[in-house]
């Protein structure tokens, strides 16, 4: 962050909002904009989560195996694209 020009715009997207992550947004937003869906402390019913542990090397083959099967479930539903969120490193 040391490193951007002074005048810049800084983006924060996080599916949850644990005190970390919350000091780190204070430490580098100014005067953020906060959008919340549904509760704040639950998942929305809708939404799916999945973990799976594959083998480093195995893991973008695998998460391009999970799209495919995504896009083909959209398809089948009336859905022109899947609607996926790939979450690929945590508090980093």
């Amino acid at each position: 962050m040391r490193n951007l020009p002074e005048k810049h715009q800084t983006l924060l997207f996080s599916a949850t909002m644990p005190a970390e992550i919350e000091a780190l947004a204070q430490d580098y937003l100014f005067n953020p904009v906060r959008i919340k869906v549904g509760k704040v402390s639950s998942p929305t019913a809708n939404v799916s989560q999945t973990l799976e542990k594959v083998p480093e090397n195995d893991k973008i083959d695998r998460l391009l195996d999970l799209l495919v099967e995504e896009a083909a479930q959209a398809e089948k539903s009336g859905h022109p694209f899947p609607l996926t969120i790939v979450f690929v490193e945590r508090k980093v």
